[in-house]
């Protein structure tokens, strides 16, 4: 697990700042050693900016001509490193070899993909997969999670326990799930049944912080709900998001997982309560 310092923290807040056009999740990340973070820039297309925290250095990452005249709406780091981002035309891959696509998105319609999240490969149940958020299908209004296994041309819709919005998903290093759910921090579990040829996915989570502020008044817009979530060591940092209001609160990750990974999403419901002691 990594420790960050205050300089850390205050220069990646920097890089983050500089970032302030884009208003959608997981927009940035940091390296596996903790040493930089990589972002998407106020404006410009084709490129990501790298912050190097020692050198307080930004430098522009180049990306490929797949993606040279595309907007990037999300991003986050691969198991080995790379860097996986979102555009309107699909989900691309960035490392050494070049810029190239992994898959299709689901129908956006009118909204774009707004956070990107990759398990890690030692999760036994969902390893190497990759979640995003999407429009449903059934209800336009209404977000929810969109999961891809390795080597599948798409992405196939998760069912969502407990829970009716899903987005801001982030895994820790060690593998745990949480994400912005009906505008609180969740927690989150999986569990994948397969029955020949076919596959479910199921999400169940479990209400880990209060931070979403809802007015009942419709005079007061001063409601926030959880934008964006990122990993920084032993803690997440939450963006909180309104109407003309934000607030960037740390939440630290609590040692012991609000779900009981080993019984399953499934038999898995009841939330540990020995995480809230």
């Amino acid at each position: 697990m990594l420790f960050f310092s205050m300089r850390t923290l205050f220069l990646s807040g920097f890089a983050l700042g500089l970032a302030t056009s884009v208003s959608l999740a997981d927009e940035a990340f940091f390296s596996a050693d903790g040493k930089s973070v990589t972002f998407v820039p106020r404006t410009g297309e084709g490129y990501l900016l790298r912050l190097d925290i020692d050198l307080a250095k930004v430098s522009k990452l180049r990306l490929g001509p797949a993606v040279m005249n595309d907007t990037v709406t999300a991003l986050c780091r691969g198991g080995d490193g790379e860097t996986l981002l979102t555009t309107a035309n699909g989900v691309y891959v960035h490392d050494a070899k070049g810029t190239r696509k992994l898959a299709a998105t689901p129908v956006q319609d009118d909204w774009p993909i707004e956070d990107l999240a990759a398990a890690p490969a030692s999760m036994t149940a969902v390893g190497d997969w990759l979640f995003l958020s999407g429009t449903d299908a059934n209800d336009k209004s209404r977000r929810t999670l969109y999961a891809r296994n390795p080597g599948a041309k798409g992405f196939e819709p998760v069912f969502c326990r407990r829970v009716e919005r899903v987005g801001a998903s982030v895994f820790t290093p060690s593998g745990r799930f949480f994400f912005g759910g009906d505008g609180d921090l969740w927690e989150g579990s999986f569990e994948v049944t397969r029955d020949g040829d076919a596959m479910s996915t199921v999400l169940v989570g479990a209400r880990v912080a209060p931070l979403g502020v809802f007015n009942t008044d419709m005079s007061n817009s001063g409601s926030m709900w959880v934008e964006q979530v990122m990993v920084a060591g032993r803690a997440l940092y939450v963006r909180l998001h309104g109407h003309l209001i934000s607030e960037l609160v740390r939440v630290p990750i609590h040692p012991m997982p609000a779900l009981d990974e080993k019984a399953g999403a499934m038999s898995g419901t009841a939330p540990n309560y020995r995480y809230q002691s």
